[in-house]
């Protein structure tokens, strides 16, 4: 049974530091976004939202998901920053549901404790007040994705064109930060570095599900391609 909660992925933008679309890289037999939609999938959200923008008509042409809960948004604003694309997003949501986990479309090694402690801990807090209220994981001192959003009805005047995941509605309305070890929810895919890196990671990846390697080498890997790009 779906649980009355949204996704959004936000996978609208240009690509400029990577040189090209990066929701249309190759990463383990499909495209980047498209693995990120089959991750999000696997969970019971009642709609999935993707917004796109920059070459759409292309990302529509290339990815095709057989889900009834699926439906790509177009902005046409993406290039005004990517608060656009996320107040899309979450207006999709309000008035029907009363909440949204946003994921974004270049994190593709999150673990699957993580999206579900996250859904929980959302969960728990709709139930306490009607107020405005977000959760974040954190890797150590370090926030990531996905974010959980509830309550938004009286909050999205807050997010602006440039608002990277709701910044400004983020200090406007209750945070509740959330430890995980998963340091998957910090690794996204800018660069053709963090490319490199991340066809090694998935490859790793492949090799665990094959019983060749346990999980805790995978999620070092991790680790170890976010100490490299921080210097």
């Amino acid at each position: 049974m779906n649980i009355q909660i949204d996704a959004v992925i936000l996978a609208a933008g240009s690509s400029s530091r990577m040189g090209r679309p990066k929701q249309l890289l190759p990463l383990s037999g499909m495209f980047l976004l498209e693995h990120v939609i089959h991750q999000v999938a696997d969970f019971p959200f009642a709609r999935i939202f993707t917004v796109i923008g920059h070459r759409a008509d292309l990302i529509q042409e290339k990815i095709h998901i057989a889900d009834d809960r699926f439906q790509w948004l177009i902005n046409r604003d993406y290039q005004a920053g990517q608060g656009t694309s996320l107040a899309l997003g979450l207006r999709q949501v309000t008035g029907t549901h009363p909440a949204a986990m946003v994921f974004l479309a270049d994190t593709p090694f999150l673990r699957e404790e993580t999206v579900s402690t996250i859904i929980e801990c959302g969960q728990e807090q709709l139930q306490q007040a009607p107020d405005p209220f977000m959760v974040q994981p954190y890797f150590g001192d370090t926030p990531g994705h996905p974010v959980f959003f509830g309550h938004l009805e009286n909050g999205l005047e807050s997010v602006g064109p440039g608002d990277r995941i709701g910044q400004r509605l983020g200090e406007q309305i209750r945070r509740f930060p959330v430890q995980v070890d998963d340091p998957g929810i910090c690794f996204d895919i800018d660069t053709p570095e963090a490319y490199e890196r991340a066809v090694k990671i998935a490859a790793l990846n492949n090799e665990k599900h094959a019983n060749l390697h346990g999980g805790e080498e995978t999620d070092e890997s991790v680790a170890d391609a976010i100490r490299i790009r921080r210097g």
